[in-house]
């Protein structure tokens, strides 16, 4: 039986850094003092976690952003194809 070495269990960034290619961005601003906090105006990000949290959020957004996307197109394949068997 092997036990889980304490090398193995992945970090914060390890975990951020897999979910999808812009955390990295996200957190290269961070690393870069080009971060802010609640928008473009607001304070320079200093704390990682907070980068962290920032970027896990932009990809929820950019994630539900794209499922609307979807819907939006398949409802419009959807209704066309309606008016076209209907007419």
């Amino acid at each position: 039986m092997s036990s889980a070495h304490i090398d193995d269990i992945p970090t914060k960034t390890d975990l951020a850094l897999s979910v999808g290619h812009g955390i990295g961005t996200t957190i290269d601003e961070f690393n870069e003092g080009r971060l802010h906090s609640g928008g473009p105006h607001g304070p320079i990000v200093t704390d990682y976690d907070q980068a962290i949290a920032i970027a896990l959020h932009k990809e929820r957004a950019e994630r539900r952003r794209r499922r609307a996307e979807r819907r939006r197109k398949r409802a419009e394949r959807q209704r066309k194809h309606a008016e076209h068997h209907h007419a």
